[in-house]
């Protein structure tokens, strides 16, 4: 009996440590890395990320403004599909950023932000896509070109950020350079 009771007890233990090992690596997969960045054209920052697995760049770019504005030039999500695209009437002030990783660089535009904009804690956020260049500036790829994006390495990376286009009502505007985190509480 007490032998098949250590082996029970032995069974209990190994999947308890499983568990745990499965939720640490759930943590790490979604904690965002993220640095400061002035816009202005040319400004450069280096984000250290950790990746368990190797995963495409994912951007965004966050800004604090009062809560409750909505302004202008972070554009607004109101938009009309077609094939392959995704058109904004209010895309927002154009921000562009050439983005290096591992394997690639590409250059990345900044969608408008959110219907409600900015939250309670004043946060507002512009998501990245490949920029993919078609004349039109408030027309977007859609769905977004996942396969373009720089992959980063299982381990430690450094993801570069340069700024390659601000409009002036944002240059010189510090804002945050969020590295997205692979999983994430929106799916």
């Amino acid at each position: 009996m007490a032998l098949r009771q250590r082996d029970h007890w032995t069974i209990v233990l190994v999947l308890t440590a499983l568990l745990f090992v499965c939720v640490v690596a759930g943590k790490l997969s979604s904690i965002p890395d993220a640095a400061k960045l002035v816009l202005n054209v040319g400004e450069e920052v280096e984000i250290p990320v950790l990746r368990l697995l190797a995963h495409p760049i994912g951007l965004s770019i966050e800004f604090t403004r009062i809560p409750g504005s909505k302004p202008i030039e972070l554009g607004d999500s109101i938009s009309r599909h077609g094939t392959g695209y995704i058109e904004f009437d209010l895309p927002g002030a154009p921000i562009k950023v050439l983005v290096t990783g591992l394997d690639r660089e590409a250059m990345f535009e900044a969608l408008p932000s959110g219907r409600f904009a900015t939250g309670r804690d004043g946060k507002n956020t512009r998501e990245f896509v490949v920029f993919q260049e078609d004349g039109n500036p408030k027309r977007f790829p859609w769905p977004p070109l996942n396969v373009a994006r720089p992959t980063l390495a299982m381990g430690s990376s450094i993801v570069k950020v340069k700024v390659l286009e601000v409009t002036a009502g944002l240059a010189g505007e510090q804002v945050a350079i969020i590295a997205n985190a692979p999983i994430d509480a929106k799916g």
